[in-house]
């Protein structure tokens, strides 16, 4: 659950939100930091600022961006096996059922099997994945089928994003009803 906290949401270890759209950082990102607190807070654009100052102005009051981008996929598991957050969002993934949207993201094997595992671990049965580069769409796809043999891949150009996801939730509802 987040609680909000001067300007920020603050990541407090549990989800009570049953419903809605829920959106996890498996690997962080800039406008998530841990305070001088041990708190997990997530940053917001204030009206009078923009969202990278904020991420500056945070850092100048050394707050640590939480952000896990380095090496090999064992380095990054790692890395969000020892934060809280992150371990969250991990188990979610992995708890997951349903349909799942992969939006800018390579699931690159060297870097991120621990994601492949965690999706293939999960109940998910179709898995939206966002290109933006629409002429390697045959080999994006065909790696995403070797990797999750088990699941449903569709495409969507990322560029695109809201349009392709309607036109693929309305490629589902003909399907079941043929």
């Amino acid at each position: 659950m987040e609680e909000k906290k001067k300007g920020a949401y603050i990541f407090l270890g549990n989800n009570k939100i049953q419903s809605g759209l829920k959106l996890y950082y498996l690997h962080g990102g800039l406008h998530l930091f841990m305070n001088r607190e041990n708190e997990i807070q997530k940053l917001e654009k204030s009206q009078r600022d923009y969202l990278m100052e904020a991420v500056v102005e945070s850092i100048e009051n050394n707050n640590l961006p939480l952000y896990v981008s380095e090496g090999k996929w064992e380095t990054k598991l790692q890395s969000i096996e020892n934060n809280k957050y992150l371990y969250f969002c991990y188990n979610a993934l992995q708890q997951l059922s349903g349909d799942l949207t992969v939006f800018g993201h390579s699931l690159d094997e060297t870097a991120d099997y621990h994601i492949i595992q965690a999706i293939n671990d999960s109940n998910v049965e179709n898995i939206a994945f966002g290109i933006y580069t629409t002429s390697d769409k045959n080999l994006i796809e065909a790696k995403l089928k070797k990797q999750f043999p088990r699941k449903h891949i569709y495409i969507f150009n990322s560029r695109t994003f809201y349009r392709s996801v309607n036109y693929i939730n309305t490629s589902k509802v003909l399907k079941i009803l043929k």
